[in-house]
């Protein structure tokens, strides 16, 4: 453990470690570390393939299930920030935290394709993932410890809704924190219930 790694250098090294064992499993799928890895990278590369000046949030609109775990991992490779949309949320709501946070580009997946285009968008900056393409290879270099890894908005309760972001460095220590207190091994699972 380095708690000055950003989360995709320390994801690299579980990897390359761990290539072979299950990273993540739903009823639709089930990755080894290099198979998340890989299709994480597919969507890194697309991510950053007019350089990486762009560091604009990416939103994503998708289901709950391992291609958003992908679309999570490639966009923090990407050096951006993601906000995870609930496709439930209202449009109003959906439409006011893409506005205020600028999302440069909103990835769905297929079932969340005609709702992103509903949101509106420039061409170009709505792009379907579904986890399917793979790329093996490394997308060079790693993002600062101190940048922004996720962008989360309040419920609004005592007002509008504000945007809160957690840098890569503070989310390792909280899971740092969080691992010790609970024990938590290699071998044991999680479940991804709550809202990402």
């Amino acid at each position: 453990r380095n708690s000055i790694d950003s989360i995709p250098a320390r994801f690299a090294a579980v990897a390359r470690q761990h290539a072979d064992r299950i990273a993540v499993s739903s009823d639709t799928a089930r990755w080894s570390y290099a198979e998340l890895d890989g299709r994480s990278n597919s969507l890194a590369r697309k991510l950053v393939a007019g350089g990486r000046a762009d560091s604009s949030p990416v939103a994503l609109l998708m289901d709950h299930d391992a291609p958003l775990i992908a679309a999570v991992l490639g966009c923090l490779k990407a050096g951006r920030l993601y906000l995870a949309l609930d496709p439930s949320e209202s449009r109003e709501r959906l439409l006011s935290m893409l506005a205020d946070a600028q999302a440069g580009h909103l990835i769905a997946d297929a079932a969340h394709l005609a709702q992103a285009h509903s949101l509106g968008g420039e061409r170009g900056r709505i792009l379907e993932f579904s986890g399917a393409e793979s790329d093996p290879a490394e997308i060079p270099g790693f993002p600062d410890p101190d940048c922004g890894a996720w962008l989360v908005y309040t419920s609004g309760s005592t007002g509008k809704p504000k945007g809160v972001w957690q840098n890569h460095a503070g989310i390792l220590r909280q899971s740092e924190i969080y691992g010790d207190l609970i024990g938590v091994r290699a071998s044991d699972r999680f479940s991804l219930l709550t809202s990402l």
